[in-house]
């Protein structure tokens, strides 16, 4: 039963998958920390993190001495998922390096390594990037060092006739230009193709998603538009709404014609004339510049000759149309989608 739901999921039937795990078969044992993970991870795909953490702990108690790699394998994924949603990166970190030292004390289970380090370099990506926003040459360096060793890992478990392994490597490759500042939307298109190949919509629509991000910042706003529907429609399909918020996000601030299921384009992808990508005026572009060099609202204001108080409304405005929730996240975007001079 657990291991038809995991088919399930993985071929992206997940109404069928949570019917299945749903009765609870197991209550103690190896089959009920099984059944605990694939629970977790369809509450993680569609969302629920608070539920998905809560099972995990359970299951990370119940399994701090297993030495069977796809229990280990499948928590430390897990719980380095849910560390990087919540922005928390040395925690993600943490839950991937010690994924690997416990199963290659164990075993040499190349499947469970390819799986556990490709997310390692994701993890990196997401550091890289965080340093950038930051400025922390060093942690950059720290970042993208750690992404090319665990890279090296994902290549070393790649072996004719392994296409998953082979799927693991090309979304790793992706990673790592990620992680360097230069996504490249052909190798996310690459790794998307390699999971469709499988019959893995999951992650080939979060390849899709980071495909177009990478053509966002090449300014292909045609190719984006066309990868961010594929990815919004998968998203929707199997009811990963964590995805679909964040395909949704990337169309509001990117301002892409994206269709959605309720009135054939999201909202914010109206086209504007005479405004930014993003629906800046030039008069909120000039504030956001200042926000990402590190203005606050006063300097922002002494700059462009305009009270605190308006120089505010502009930061609030800014942030709104950029859908993100506060200035460290507004720089980043700037930096990332080359708004800044």
């Amino acid at each position: 039963m657990i291991e038809a739901a995991e088919i399930e999921f993985d071929r992206g039937d997940w109404a069928s998958a949570a019917e299945r795990l749903r009765p609870h078969h197991f209550r103690a044992g190896h089959g009920l920390v099984n059944e605990q993970l694939r629970v977790a991870e369809l509450a993680a795909g569609r969302g629920e993190g608070d539920v998905a953490r809560t099972l995990l702990e359970e299951c990370e108690r119940w399994l701090v001495n297993s030495l069977e790699p796809p229990f280990i394998a499948a928590t430390g994924i897990l719980r380095a998922e849910l560390e990087r949603r919540a922005g928390d990166v040395a925690a993600a970190r943490a839950a991937i390096e010690d994924a690997l030292d416990r199963i290659e004390y164990c075993s040499e289970d190349l499947a469970r390594l390819a799986a556990v380090s490709a997310a390692g370099v994701a993890v990196e990506a997401d550091a890289a990037e965080r340093a950038r926003d930051l400025h922390d040459a060093d942690a950059e360096r720290t970042a993208l060092a750690a992404a090319a060793m665990m890279l090296e890992r994902v290549r070393a478990t790649v072996e004719d006739g392994r296409p998953v392994e082979a799927a693991h490597l090309l979304t790793a490759e992706a990673e790592a230009d990620r992680a360097a500042g230069e996504p490249a939307a052909e190798r996310w298109a690459a790794a998307a193709d390699a999971w469709d190949a499988l019959e893995r919509p999951y992650p080939a629509a979060q390849a899709r998603w980071r495909e177009a991000e990478a053509h966002v910042v090449a300014g292909r706003r045609e190719d984006a538009e066309r990868a961010l529907a594929a990815a919004l429609a998968a998203a929707d399909r199997l009811g990963a709404a964590w995805l679909a918020g964040e395909a949704r996000g990337l169309s509001a601030r990117a301002r892409l014609h994206v269709p959605s299921a309720d009135d054939g384009a999201t909202p914010a992808a109206e086209a504007a004339d005479g405004l930014e990508p993003f629906g800046l005026t030039p008069r909120e572009r000039q504030v956001l510049e200042l926000l990402a060099g590190g203005a606050t609202n006063r300097q922002i204001g002494q700059t462009l000759f305009m009270a605190e108080k308006t120089a505010s409304v502009h930061v609030s405005r800014i942030l709104s149309k950029l859908d993100v929730r506060s200035r460290t996240e507004a720089a980043a975007v700037a930096h990332r989608q080359g708004l800044t001079g």
